[in-house]
């Protein structure tokens, strides 16, 4: 009995330290959010059960995200995600190359200047139909309501591009995603859907992490044959580096030499560094001592470089250096002197280095409270079969 007494205190011990809170800003400072990991406010959007309460909202939504057809910087048509368009009929070929741009929080397709430029760069590099998904009449509420309604979103625009799959689209063959920030995020789960038809490529921003992350790990390498995902800011980004190629920016990835006021700080720079990267090239070095890796990548290869690559080989993978520079195009020239260690010196941001001691703390903490819930759970089937037999 003594033993048993004992079992449920700690029990109960562990149930109140795996039940850990995160605070989450985002780019307005005032706006404070709580995101509790034991009961989080709203399931992680990958590979989830459909039911007819998230189709019906998917379908409400559905109605005031835009798809905005370009070809040969040409808009050829804006439909929103609830019309079933006819890909032909559009002005497009379900044979031909697709892209779908996916903006973040608080952006739109028409105003949002990184959008215009990349969809320039893909019509000259990568010609066929360019589609910019507008869901700016969510993504202008607050963050915390964006975060809430990212299922029906995610869902509405799936089940769109999925349409064009069944007049013949292959997106193994012929898919691209580029996302941002919130887009990021949407981008990679769009992607978990398609399954053996996976996306060719899906390259991702600085994906947002205030939110996401202490929802759980996801494998973003599920979301395509190959995913990139580009970190430049440790405030808004995730801290999570789990893409086929993760290019860490800068000083680590948390911060860069270039930033100021946003749309150009830390976290907006990566869009404007993926556009310039079209025409100039940001080559990766080997980690630098400063920088703490998980998965450092090995044997780098000479001129091994981040950016938009149609046939980007997916066995290279890691954790990849790329030292920018403080103002446009932002790649730094490397060549046989180039020390990456005296650039961090010369570039040292402390905040960032305080940050990342507070994020490898997180990360520790987040290892801790999954081993924790984990005890719990048995505890708790332990608790239940001496319940039983002491009351059998």
């Amino acid at each position: 009995m003594k033993f048993f007494v004992i079992l449920v205190t700690f029990y109960f011990v562990i149930q109140k330290t795996a039940s850990i809170s995160y605070t989450v800003y985002d780019s307005d400072p005032n706006e404070v959010y709580e995101f509790e990991e034991r009961q989080p406010k709203f399931y992680y959007p990958y590979e989830y059960a459909r039911n007819l309460e998230l189709d019906a909202k998917a379908q409400e939504f559905a109605g005031k995200i835009q798809f905005k057809y370009y070809k040969n910087n040409v808009n050829l048509l804006n439909s929103n995600a609830a019309v079933y368009d006819r890909v032909e009929e559009a002005g497009c070929s379900v044979h031909e190359k697709f892209a779908f741009i996916l903006h973040g929080w608080r952006q739109d397709c028409d105003n949002t200047d990184w959008v215009t430029q990349l969809r320039e760069k893909l019509t000259t590099y990568r010609g066929g139909c360019i589609i910019c998904i507008d869901y700016s009449p969510y993504s202008s509420d607050s963050y915390f309501r964006l975060m809430r309604n990212f299922n029906p979103i995610m869902t509405a625009i799936t089940d769109k591009i999925k349409d064009f799959a069944a007049q013949g689209f292959q997106p193994q063959i012929n898919g691209y995603i580029f996302g941002h920030s919130f887009g990021g995020q949407l981008a990679s789960a769009i992607g978990r859907q398609f399954y053996e038809a996976q996306f060719k490529n899906i390259d991702i921003c600085d994906m947002a992490g205030p939110g996401f992350d202490v929802l759980g790990v996801v494998d973003h390498r599920n979301a395509a044959q190959n995913v990139q995902c580009i970190h430049t800011s440790y405030d808004k980004g995730t801290r999570l580096y789990n893409c086929h190629q993760n290019f860490r920016m800068g000083n680590c990835g948390l911060s860069q030499v270039a930033a100021r006021e946003p749309p150009f700080g830390s976290h907006g720079l990566c869009t404007y560094m993926y556009v310039s990267a079209f025409e100039n090239n940001f080559f990766a070095v080997d980690k630098p001592p400063k920088c703490t890796s998980v998965n450092p990548a090995k044997n780098v290869p000479k001129h091994f470089r981040m950016g938009y690559q149609e046939n980007r080989i997916s066995n290279i993978t890691g954790e990849f250096f790329v030292p920018t520079s403080k103002t446009s195009p932002y790649n730094v020239f490397i060549d046989s002197n180039f020390n990456m260690t005296r650039y961090l010196i010369e570039n040292d941001d402390h905040r960032a280095d305080n940050a990342y001691t507070l994020l490898e703390a997180r990360h520790r903490l987040s290892i801790l409270s999954n081993s924790l819930s984990k005890v719990k759970k048995f505890l708790r089937q332990k608790l239940r079969t001496m319940v039983r037999v002491q009351f059998v």
